[in-house]
């Protein structure tokens, strides 16, 4: 009973965690939104400014790689590793469909998004991995919505409770980083990177709540 009630109340506070985190991400988009209807989003250009390399070798460099894991080959490649893994270990085949929608879907919920707004680029170097419209940014989009669901699905898996906090922590790192990359690069303004996280984690949460119902239906 005493084990019963302490799964419902972690359910509980994940689920109020996950509410505010969706009302949250709305809030941004909503804000976003209203102030490019009006020309320019507060702070982006004093945020660009600040973090923007443009002459360190090492700071251009790091930053390169972390953009390069939310790229379409750095994802892409993970996403195959990702689904022989799941294959070669649990043969859990609902994690295998939610894991393709999170970034076939993503990516293409991503450019429909773009097409929608049609916000131009900053300049950026060509040599930076960037195409298309500027918001959201699919970098960040995509990223936390794959990222996010693999890191997820490790947390299912693992009862240490440790290893679930570094695997937290890490991909939690990794996500924001891959982000802050695109704007430390010039590839996207800050508004991007903040609308594309908040695109990600509300795709993140349908897909999660999509993986629930797969294994629910498959366990009946």
């Amino acid at each position: 009973m005493e084990i019963d009630k302490k799964k419902a109340d972690q359910s509980t506070n994940v689920n109020l965690i996950s509410f505010v985190g969706l009302l949250f991400s709305v809030g941004i988009i909503l804000s976003i939104l209203l102030q490019l209807k009006n020309g320019q989003v507060i702070g982006d250009d004093t945020i660009s400014t600040t973090f923007h390399a443009t002459e360190n070798a090492l700071i251009i460099g790091i930053f390169t790689f972390f953009t390069e894991l939310g790229s379409v080959v750095g994802i892409g490649s993970l996403f195959v590793l990702s689904l022989l893994v799941i294959w070669w270990k649990y043969r859990d085949y609902p994690a295998m469909i939610v894991v393709a929608i999170c970034v076939l879907g993503g990516d293409q919920l991503n450019k429909w998004l773009k097409e929608i707004t049609g916000r131009e680029r900053p300049s950026f170097d060509p040599s930076i991995y960037a195409e298309g419209f500027s918001f959201p940014s699919g970098h960040a989009m995509v990223g936390l919505t794959f990222y996010g669901f693999i890191a997820y699905y490790a947390l299912t898996k693992l009862a240490n409770k440790k290893a679930k906090i570094y695997i937290g922590f890490i991909f939690g790192i990794l996500i924001f980083l891959i982000g802050f990359s695109r704007i430390v690069l010039h590839a996207h303004f800050p508004s991007d990177v903040f609308g594309g996280f908040a695109f990600g984690f509300i795709f993140l949460y349908a897909c999660v709540q999509l993986y629930k119902i797969l294994r629910k239906t498959l366990r009946r």
